[in-house]
């Protein structure tokens, strides 16, 4: 039910407003600016009815009070005897609903005036309720989103599956039954991922052995797949596309250790983070040599970045890829970049 208070200093008119709006809403009342500061503080009020000079706080620092510390969306309605201390223009400005004059108004006015505010009080209650409520579905319909990127920006797969699932965990109770649909989507998408996490966890394991070139020796295409596997969810979420690997060759390749997919893995996960386009992946071999060239197409307008060229020049001082580049080291592969305009192009040789 919609409550008012009336704030008026003169006990007659106070009581006559009380009367008036008590044929249709309960109402309270406060013969002063401290009380009303007081009962609004404390109360659930929908509408204020303020008279505009009172003792101690003043109608227009009552009324900024409640917009700025109570509540917004309680309406404010003004009666003054003293229209020129707040013209109605500025009142306007003010977000008062409506300005009366002592004395130049009937009863039936204001329960109208009351009716209309009690309207638009719902409106904007309900309003905020489907705000927060497009929030949330937001977030949600996000969610998939958000565990890739932090999967993608902590560069821990383990930690990244504890991550996600603690979210995941968390929102359980936030949902309703018209939300399980989206449920059962979120949790299938995460379950593939945590089958990709699986995979990185398993290729952290090979690869803290001591001797890297002991480690289990498969073929290059296999390699180059698995890696444009994990990868693509993540270039797709930034619009970048992976084009089909261009394998030259293909039966004559030389296997390579598995250790070269973690390697492959990290320098993929930083390449997506340049303002690319498209990224191809051309695999030859010349003799005993394998070579892995990729080549990142840049979007319009990347080579005027500033932080392009900082990002491009901290890769060529073997800082921003540090991990994948020292992996590359220890497995006894070589790795060169090139930029121009608008590509950047990494040679691996092996």
């Amino acid at each position: 039910m919609t409550k008012v208070l009336v704030v008026e200093d003169e006990d007659n008119y106070r009581q006559f407003l009380k009367k008036v709006v008590e044929r249709k809403y309960p109402c309270e009342t406060a013969s002063d600016g401290y009380e009303a500061r007081e009962k609004i503080q404390k109360g659930n009020y929908d509408i204020v009815i303020h008279d505009l000079r009172l003792p101690g706080i003043q109608g227009k620092d009552l009324i900024h009070f409640i917009r700025n510390d109570i509540d917004r969306n309680i309406i404010n309605i003004v009666i003054t005897g003293y229209e020129n201390d707040w013209n109605p223009i500025e009142a306007k400005g003010e977000d008062i609903f409506y300005y009366f004059k002592k004395g130049e108004f009937k009863p039936a006015d204001l329960l109208k005036i009351l009716e209309n505010a009690e309207k638009i009080r719902k409106i904007r209650i309900d309003e905020k309720k489907n705000i927060n409520k497009l929030i949330n579905e937001e977030k949600k319909s996000y969610f998939s989103k958000l565990a890739i990127s932090i999967a993608h920006e902590i560069n821990n797969p383990l930690q990244s599956m504890m991550l996600i699932t603690n979210m995941l965990r968390e929102n359980l109770s936030e949902l309703e039954s018209e939300n399980k649909k989206s449920l059962n989507e979120e949790i299938d998408i995460l379950e593939k991922s945590i089958g990709r996490i699986k995979q990185t966890v398993e290729l952290i394991i090979k690869f803290n052995r001591d001797n890297f070139e002991e480690g289990e020796k498969t073929d290059i295409q296999w390699i180059i797949d698995q890696a444009i596997s994990f990868i693509r969810p993540i270039a797709k979420e930034k619009g970048i596309k992976i084009n089909k690997p261009v394998i030259q060759n293909g039966s004559n390749l030389k296997k390579l250790n598995r250790s070269h997919l973690f390697a492959l893995l990290y320098l993929l996960l930083e390449i997506v983070d340049f303002n690319i386009q498209d990224i191809s992946i051309f695999v030859k071999r010349e003799n005993e040599t394998c070579f892995i060239k990729i080549i990142c197409n840049l979007k319009n307008g990347t080579s005027k970045d500033t932080s392009y060229d900082r990002k491009i020049g901290d890769i060529e001082k073997d800082t921003s890829i540090g991990s994948s580049l020292n992996i590359f080291k220890k497995l006894g592969t070589g790795i060169s970049f090139k930029k121009t305009e608008d590509r950047v192009t990494i040679l691996i040789k092996h």
